[in-house]
C-alpha cells in the first residue's frame, strides 16, 4: 500500500511537471483574460488590468487586443505582476495584473476582455 501511494504521487508530480514545462520562448497562439478591474497610471494610454488568465499564456512585449464595449483596441503588454512580484510569463489559471500600453482606464468597461488578435 505504501508503494502504491508513492507511485501515485510520483505520477501526479510528473504529470504536473510535464504540463507546466515549456521552452522559454514558447507562447501559445491563443490568449484570453476577462478583466476584473483596471487601474489608471500617470502616463497617458497606459493601464493596469487585472484578471485570471482563462486560456493560453502571455509575456511582456506581446501584442494583444482589449475588447470592451464593442470596441477593440490594440495594446502591448509592458509588464506582468502577481502577488506584488514581476512575472516573465502568465499562464492559464494565473491571477495577474497586466500593464498595457495603448489603452487608458476609460477604455476599460465592464465585460472587457484582453485577448490575442485572431
Amino acid at each position: 500500500m505504501k508503494y502504491a501511494i508513492i507511485l501515485a504521487l510520483l505520477a501526479i508530480g510528473l504529470f504536473v511537471l510535464l504540463r507546466r514545462w515549456r521552452s522559454p520562448d514558447a507562447m501559445t497562439d491563443v490568449f484570453r483574460m476577462p478583466v476584473d478591474d483596471a487601474f489608471a497610471l500617470p502616463q497617458p494610454d497606459k493601464t493596469v488590468v487585472v484578471g485570471v488568465v482563462s486560456e493560453g499564456e502571455v509575456r511582456p512585449g506581446a501584442r494583444l487586443v482589449l475588447r470592451a464595449g464593442g470596441a477593440a483596441r490594440p495594446v502591448t503588454v509592458e509588464g506582468l505582476e502577481a502577488h506584488h512580484r514581476p512575472l516573465r510569463v502568465a499562464r492559464a489559471g494565473d491571477r495577474v495584473a497586466v500593464m498595457v500600453a495603448g489603452a487608458g482606464k476609460a477604455d476599460v468597461s465592464p465585460g472587457a476582455v484582453l485577448e490575442s488578435d485572431e
